[in-house]
């Protein structure tokens, strides 16, 4: 073949190798697997892996070429992370990117070099990597992700995923600071998209008949558990915000010597019934007398001076 050679921002590469190493293959029967593929085409260089379970492709932009062919390099994953411990950069740059790296591509080997001037403290170092024999497995990985992207979402039915498989795009996520998409496509397949430069899909678990008797009886027993796990957690909230309001009440109504629910029901914006039962809690608690002959406000037992004392008396201080 004919030597390739490009240039690219040093943050972009470093984004594709790290959001996609996590899915090449680890499985020492399945060698194959065990690649990391850079597919160069006019404008990209695309980023891909698989281990037949989850599927990863990045895209990283072109800044310069020297009329370059189209080619296809296959690394392995401990050499991209060699070349990922070597060269280091800032945060990724926006447009023209500051620090850059050349790609030269010959029959024999990758060689990497540190492009990115003098002044940014830059020695040239470079690393070379042997190529490998271009297979045949990770050709699929783009048309297979491209297939689901472009298909039509699907319901995710008696389908389960393992967590460490979706675990490994959490890596995308963090890489490319970007919220992870998550969508169904076609039989058992979940595409994952995270920004502009990365795709993955993963593979789900059909289940058998043995996993869906269990999963149902999962959801049978959440739904026996959540009104009580609901009702719960509506009574503590419901106590900590009755207790809130009655303590506004009892300020009021000790500041302003008033004890009149309607003045209650009007300052605190709530109903007249709520704030006839907030004065009548407080006859009980011995802050407001009964109720007058005739109607009337209430007399205040406490004077303004003692709310302090009273309100930690009754445990509903601030």
């Amino acid at each position: 073949m004919t030597s390739t050679t490009i240039t690219v921002g040093t943050a972009d590469l470093r984004q594709a190798l790290t959001a996609v190493l996590p899915h090449a293959g680890k499985d020492k029967d399945l060698p194959e697997y065990s690649r990391v593929r850079l597919t160069v085409d006019r404008e990209h260089v695309t980023v891909s892996a698989t281990d037949r379970i989850t599927m990863a492709l990045a895209i990283v932009s072109i800044w310069e070429d020297a009329a370059h062919e189209p080619c296809v390099v296959e690394l392995l994953p401990e050499d991209a992370k060699k070349l990922l411990t070597v060269f280091k950069a800032g945060k990724a740059d926006q447009g023209d990117p500051e620090y850059r790296l050349r790609l030269d591509i010959d029959a024999e080997r990758l060689t990497v070099t540190d492009c990115s001037g003098m002044d940014m403290g830059i020695d040239g170092r470079s690393l070379r990597i042997p190529r490998l024999p271009t297979g045949d497995v990770l050709g699929v990985v783009a048309g297979t992700i491209a297939l689901a992207h472009d298909g039509q979402a699907a319901l995710l039915l008696d389908m389960s995923v393992s967590g460490e498989k979706l675990a490994r795009f959490k890596t995308a996520a963090t890489t490319y600071e970007s919220l992870v998409s998550v969508e169904a496509r076609g039989e058992r397949m979940v595409l994952i998209r995270c920004g502009e430069s990365f795709l993955g899909l993963m593979l789900s678990r059909k289940l058998d008949e043995d996993d869906i008797k269990r999963a149902r009886e999962h959801a049978r027993s959440w739904s026996e558990r959540l009104p009580d796990i609901l009702a719960a957690g509506k009574v503590e909230q419901g106590d900590v915000a009755d207790q809130e309001r009655y303590r506004h009440a009892v300020e009021l109504v000790v500041t302003t010597q008033f004890g009149s629910a309607s003045m209650v029901q009007r300052r605190l914006g709530i109903g007249y019934a709520r704030a006839r039962a907030l004065i009548e809690r407080m006859e009980e608690d011995g802050i407001v007398g009964p109720t007058k002959v005739g109607g009337g406000t209430r007399d205040v037992l406490v004077s303004a001076d003692g709310l302090s004392g009273l309100l930690e008396k009754l445990g509903i201080t601030p």
